[in-house]
């Protein structure tokens, strides 16, 4: 980090003032004792965490950056390696039904497996392994978090966030039973854009979640680099799961500002269930991206759409 100084130094101070059928492919740290072995370093791998199935051959990076072809396995390039990390209003997730009022250790890696040109967190979602980071290992993030719970104004757990969560699967579950141990909680903030497989061991370990719901049309999932498909049955899963879950949706003039996709979208949203917490959230240039804001009055009439059918419907960067 800057300076320096680590990770856990700087948040000390800030703190005192405050999807396939394939076989899965996945291991945590490089000496993990169930990493899965193959006959050959140079055969090509599929990763399978999420429906890119990027096919790698030896050393080579899959689209998100984060996950590699190293020795024949599958393996996180992110492990460990954090970038920013920060005592958070759990609101800042948001999850606004999820302990408000309190506050969430939040963490962040580098990597994602989604292209949004308005991607807000860019430096770190769209960079690679060559980012500077501090290596965290999951003991000594659970026992941070497990420091701040005991000192003003408390901590509710940790939320990976910032850049996409999901890239960093393994270290969730190696760190998720050393925070349930203490009592605290496991949050995502995720493009929600995994596998079924993989999300199926992932939500035993998953207190919350925010979705990002980016749009209900498939073709503006494709333009991101996504899949609709995916995303709905990540969000249904987890509801099914008994995970909390909040849904975000950032409208972006143009691309999903129209009171037909809200409608639709807010009416499956309701048929999981109409206590699911949907955010409408303004969207503001960033990126590549220079369109100018979202109107408030736009940001007004699908908020207006989205309570026919839900209870809970918050507007968001307004």
């Amino acid at each position: 980090m800057s300076g320096g100084r680590g990770v856990l130094s700087v948040l000390g101070r800030q703190t005192k003032g405050c999807c396939t059928n394939q076989k899965i492919t996945l291991c945590s740290s490089p000496d993990h004792k169930n990493a899965p072995l193959h006959n050959s370093a140079d055969a090509r791998v599929t990763c399978t965490l999420c429906p890119h199935a990027c096919r790698l051959g030896a050393g080579e990076t899959g689209f998100c950056r984060a996950r590699e072809n190293r020795g024949g396995v599958i393996r996180s390039k992110n492990y460990g390696r954090l970038t920013s990390l920060a005592l958070d209003p759990i609101e800042k997730k948001p999850l606004y039904h999820f302990h408000p009022g309190g506050f969430i250790l939040s963490v962040g890696s580098f990597g994602c497996n989604l292209a949004c040109p308005f991607c807000q967190n860019a430096s770190i979602a769209m960079a690679d392994a060559s980012i500077e980071t501090e290596n965290v290992s999951p003991a000594q993030l659970a026992a941070l978090a497990e420091e701040l719970s005991r000192r003003p104004p408390g901590n509710l757990g940790v939320a990976f966030t910032y850049n996409e969560p999901l890239l960093s699967y393994e270290y969730i579950l190696d760190t998720a039973p050393l925070l349930h141990a203490t009592g605290l909680r496991v949050v995502l903030v995720t493009n929600g854009t995994i596998c079924a497989e993989p999300l199926a061991h992932l939500l035993p370990h998953i207190d919350a979640m925010n979705i990002d719901l980016k749009c209900f049309r498939e073709g503006g999932y494709r333009r991101l680099g996504g899949d609709l498909v995916t995303v709905k049955e990540t969000i249904a899963r987890a509801v099914l799961c008994g995970v909390h879950v909040e849904v975000t949706s950032l409208i972006v003039p143009g691309m999903n500002d129209s009171a037909a996709d809200m409608e639709e979208e807010a009416r499956w949203l309701a048929s999981l269930s109409p206590e699911i917490p949907l955010h409408i959230s303004r969207y503001f240039p960033r990126h590549r991206m220079n369109t100018p804001p979202t109107p408030i009055s736009t940001i007004d009439r699908l908020t207006e759409i989205a309570r026919r059918h839900l209870h809970h419907v918050h507007r968001g960067n307004c």
